[in-house]
């Protein structure tokens, strides 16, 4: 519980930190599954762009797994680093963070029913598509640290980028 209040309280200090200017925000909603078992899902994330100088965003997701009555939801927050794919348009990405991890349901081995705290990392592309929208394909990693016997779980998302211009 503690270390998801410091991973809240760190969140808004970086936001109550960053200039209004230098906010470009975008959000990401897209379709996806986990591996090892596959289970089916989605992902929901708003990004924020935290400088003008450096290409660091903070990242708020929402994810949803589900499969024979097993849920998995992560939820956190990941800090991006999205420097430009090429001079031709295109963003490659990478980060990590933290959360929470929420599995409901049937239990299985490896995955107790719970609320858990949870360590992320994640990468990715993404490609505008138009002025205000575009694609985007990323990996996630992540696992409880709460629970010894937790498995590794790794997934793949896909879907469209809103970008939401700031001042």
């Amino acid at each position: 519980m503690r270390v998801r209040i410091l991973v809240l309280l760190s969140g808004l200090a970086l936001l109550a930190a960053t200039p209004v200017a230098a906010r470009d925000f975008g959000m990401n909603l897209g379709g996806g599954t986990l591996f090892d078992p596959t289970r089916p899902g989605g992902h929901f994330s708003f990004e924020m762009s935290l400088s003008d100088e450096y290409p660091t965003h903070l990242a708020p997701f929402f994810e949803y797994y589900s499969k024979s009555g097993t849920k998995i939801i992560p939820i956190g927050i990941s800090l991006l680093y999205k420097p430009p794919l090429s001079e031709y348009g295109g963003t490659i990405y990478f980060g990590a963070g933290g959360g929470a991890l929420l599995i409901r349901g049937q239990p299985t081995a490896g995955q107790a029913i719970g609320t858990d705290g949870m360590i992320t990392v994640a990468g990715g592309l993404s490609f505008g598509v138009g002025p205000s929208a575009g694609v985007f394909v990323q990996v996630r990693w992540f696992r409880s640290f709460e629970d010894q016997t937790a498995e590794n779980e790794i997934g793949i998302q896909a879907g469209i980028r809103f970008y939401l211009p700031g001042d």
